[in-house]
């Protein structure tokens, strides 16, 4: 088995900090732990897993889902109540084309490394659900959104070539593992009367997968139900409604 290599000035400058260690002398596996602090704010917002990596030759196909059976691969263990992820990245021809293999999704080689992102968005609110999203060289191709928690243990990340009997070289650019930034519920829309009789209201810094109730009112004291929605994207949220009477108060809830 050849071992994946990286950028040694990165491992180096990390190793320093005490943060990322290979796990012995001889191991060809890197690996961060992930403190309690971290854990608590990555259970209650989710994580983000950005990998930098040149896949130069994989002669056998990767051997299943499990990272610990693959030469070039990551692992997410960010703890309990968490989402454990396993990434394993293969290399092959498809189509006549040089294609790298994320956990069985072949993706075309637009240039020479390629960008593999993962998010994992813990559920927030009683209606509201998880999502695990993975993207290639910025193209969606995994949107999974009944990712439960199911971490367990001590939280780490750990990369590199594992035990196995594939055989793979890579180089590593960049591993870089953050939580999401803290939720936080809307607290102002933004209203613009339109031409047509219509309002537009929006909502700023939305978190994907949270359930946000729009309600109406007419005096501020008796709301009815307007829309609904649980956004598969964090950006902003735009909802466009017939202005019906001439006094007319929105807001919006998350539940």
């Amino acid at each position: 088995m050849r071992a994946g290599t990286a950028d040694p000035s990165y491992l180096t400058h990390r190793a320093k900090r005490g943060r990322l260690f290979p796990n012995s002398d001889d191991s060809l596996i890197y690996r961060g732990n992930i403190s309690d602090a971290q854990q608590s704010a990555i259970a209650s917002n989710g994580w983000i897993l950005s990998v930098l990596i040149r896949v130069l030759d994989l002669p056998t196909q990767p051997n299943g889902s499990n990272a610990d059976s693959n030469s070039i691969m990551v692992k997410v263990r960010p703890g309990q109540g968490s989402r454990n992820f396993d990434l394993v990245i293969g290399y092959a021809i498809s189509d006549g084309m040089p294609a790298i293999i994320a956990n069985g999704i072949a993706h075309e080689i637009t240039n020479t490394y390629s960008l593999i992102e993962v998010e994992y968005t813990a559920k927030i609110g009683e209606r509201g659900y998880a999502i695990l999203t993975m993207s290639i060289d910025g193209v969606r191709r995994y949107n999974y959104t009944g990712a439960s928690a199911n971490g367990t243990g001590d939280p780490y990340i750990s990369w590199g070539a594992s035990a196995s009997t594939t055989v793979g070289h890579a180089h590593w650019s960049r591993v870089i593992f953050s939580a999401v930034p803290d939720f936080r519920s809307p607290c102002f829309c933004d209203f613009q009367i339109t031409t047509n009789s219509t309002v537009r209201f929006q909502v700023t810094d939305v978190r994907r997968g949270v359930y946000y109730r729009f309600e109406k009112s007419t005096n501020l004291v008796d709301w009815s139900f307007l829309g609904a929605t649980r956004p598969s994207e964090s950006d902003d949220l735009t909802q466009i409604r017939p202005i019906e009477t001439k006094t007319q108060f929105y807001k919006v809830l998350v539940q």
